[in-house]
């Protein structure tokens, strides 16, 4: 069944998330707790929506996406500081280099505020036993009518360069290659994405 997720779903979703997204990019490298932190913090704003496939009463699948990102971001750090500060600061004295990839995404979304697309797709993850079943593109098109409910009309997604499989999902569901930039040292695609 595809369907929104609920709070209940961040465990799950959050295991998901840190066992199938490269390590490389930031979230998944501040480990489960920072990333219960943002799954529940999506679920809850009114900037932000995970959808889930459950499959036998389990998580298979799920999509995030912000429908206006520097205001999910911004709600994320105020509603949530203390928990965040702690969660990042823990992660920062296991690994002192994750700090230089967090003060490059402030950087990097200060640089955003400036896009006049707002909305950005922000996660997908299949687990392995269930790829292949069009499973993704079922949470993608309750994703695009999550959107097209709120009036958005334009989505940004952000893939690593080298990440064939990223890549070709972003093609196969008519994402618009618009650019590159670097992120963390990174070779990032930046695709567009019309919601109509």
């Amino acid at each position: 069944m595809i369907r929104l997720a609920k709070e209940t779903d961040v465990d799950q979703t959050a295991e998901l998330h840190a066992k199938h997204i490269k390590p490389l990019l930031l979230f998944a490298e501040l480990g489960k707790p920072f990333l219960k932190i943002l799954h529940r913090s999506l679920i809850k704003s009114r900037y932000g929506v995970i959808v889930v496939s459950e499959i036998d009463s389990k998580i298979a699948g799920f999509c995030s996406a912000a429908y206006d990102a520097p205001a999910a971001a911004r709600e994320l750090v105020l509603k949530k500081f203390h928990l965040l500060l702690l969660t990042v600061l823990s992660a920062v004295l296991k690994k002192p280099a994750i700090l230089k990839k967090i003060i490059q995404l402030f950087i990097h979304l200060q640089k955003t505020k400036k896009d006049p697309i707002r909305a950005e797709f922000l996660t997908i993850v299949v687990e392995p036993g269930h790829r292949k079943q069009g499973i993704a593109a079922k949470m993608f098109d309750l994703m695009k009518a999550e959107m097209k409910a709120k009036g958005i009309k334009k989505v940004r997604n952000s893939a690593v360069h080298d990440d064939i499989a990223v890549n070709r999902m972003s093609h196969k569901f008519n994402f618009e290659l618009a650019g590159t930039f670097y992120l963390y040292g990174i070779k990032m695609n930046l695709y567009h994405y019309n919601v109509e």
